[in-house]
């Protein structure tokens, strides 16, 4: 039968409404069919959910969220993780919509509103930390892209062997943001990149490029060779030394020239000098005894260093610890260090930056109580 006048064009009308209702009309029996299965045309609860929940992801976002449950890593970590890619964390954006009243700006360096894209991408401690990571682990963590989800699935689908390390890294991210907003403590980006070392090395089995952050059994000390150090300080003037006991019979000492410091710093500058000298003979493990308990509990992760104008040290003297392949630290008192001590005494009248090294085969430099 033809149709002709309203009831053409109301019929047409109709047949597009049911097209692109997902109705097809066929020359078969009328049946329902879902225009989301492409498939078979039903509907399951399976369909529904990744409608409903994963239809403003891409496939590759999805297929890395389902990943992370997959991961060998601390079970919190997979959760944080989880929650961080869904933007359920309780960043100040979402305590906003939840009708809490605050700042709304990111409290590590109050530059922006605080968000998961804004903390873990666009933060400028986020990007002082990648530098610090890339050269601790020697790896090139690129983290250009806009948003979160866009850095983390480019990275963990284009490198297998390091894909958990990011994670660690948003992991600390996290935790010196709460540190600041709960307990008001300044970041030190050189104490959390010293957290992510030591969290990576506990998971040691997540990582196939080993001897990248030089993980393996650990030595007799007594094969060590040992370092014993102290820093003096005169009038605001440091001064550094170093003892080096390589064996009964090769020692060097060598002392440094501070320049304006606090006690603090100049121990801090004798750990550092110790350090670059052995990495440039070559030693991979050391054994370092000094007198100061605030670096040898810092080192030892017992206690941190929160002084602002040491965080570029600290940092430095960390990216050295990761050259060597095993490190222990010992306290000893003054008597014991009586060397290194009179050294640093010598390094208050050196100029700034200057290292004086001498060699001696004499026993008599270090006694054998401070090798006790």
């Amino acid at each position: 039968m033809l149709l002709g006048g309203d009831w053409a064009v109301q019929w047409s009308s109709y047949v597009m409404g049911l097209t692109h209702g997902g109705i097809r009309i066929v020359n078969v029996e009328d049946k329902l069919l879902w225009m989301y299965d492409e498939q078979m045309g039903m509907v399951t609860a399976k369909k529904a959910y990744e409608l409903i929940v994963c239809n403003h992801r891409t496939i590759m976002e999805n297929d890395i969220i389902l990943k992370i449950w997959h991961f060998n890593i601390p079970h919190k970590l997979k959760c944080f993780i989880w929650l961080t890619c869904n933007k359920k964390i309780n960043t100040w954006d979402i305590l906003c919509k939840k009708g809490w009243h605050g700042p709304n700006r990111c409290c590590l360096f109050n530059e922006e509103a605080e968000s998961v894209d804004h903390l873990f991408v666009g933060c400028l401690f986020m990007k002082k930390m990648i530098l610090g990571l890339n050269c601790l682990f020697e790896v090139n963590i690129l983290w250009t892209a806009p948003t979160f989800m866009e850095n983390l699935s480019n990275w963990v689908s284009k490198n297998d062997s390091l894909q958990y390390l990011p994670l660690f890294l948003i992991w600390n991210i996290w935790k010196a943001r709460n540190c600041k907003l709960f307990e008001d403590q300044n970041p030190i980006m050189a104490g959390r990149l010293h957290n992510i070392h030591d969290e990576v090395n506990t998971y040691k089995p997540l990582l196939k490029h080993r001897h990248k952050i030089r993980i393996i059994g650990k030595p007799h000390v007594s094969k060590f060779p040992r370092i014993f150090l102290d820093g003096a300080v005169a009038k605001s003037i440091g001064g550094a030394g170093t003892c080096l006991w390589l064996n009964d019979h090769h020692l060097l000492a060598f002392k440094l020239g501070c320049g304006s410091s606090t006690n603090t710093r100049a121990e801090l500058l004798a750990l550092w000098a110790s350090l670059r000298v052995t990495k440039d003979i070559g030693l991979p493990y050391l054994h370092i005894f000094g007198d100061s308990s605030v670096i040898i509990n810092w080192e030892k992760k017992e206690s941190t260093l929160d002084m602002v104008n040491l965080e570029a040290w600290c940092y430095n003297t960390i990216i050295l610890m990761s050259s060597f392949t095993w490190v222990d630290f010992s306290h000893v008192y003054r008597e014991h260090n009586k060397r290194a001590y009179i050294l640093s005494k010598e390094g208050l009248y050196l100029a700034p930056g200057h290292l004086l090294l001498t060699k001696s085969y004499d026993d008599e430099i270090i006694g054998e109580d401070s090798l006790q």
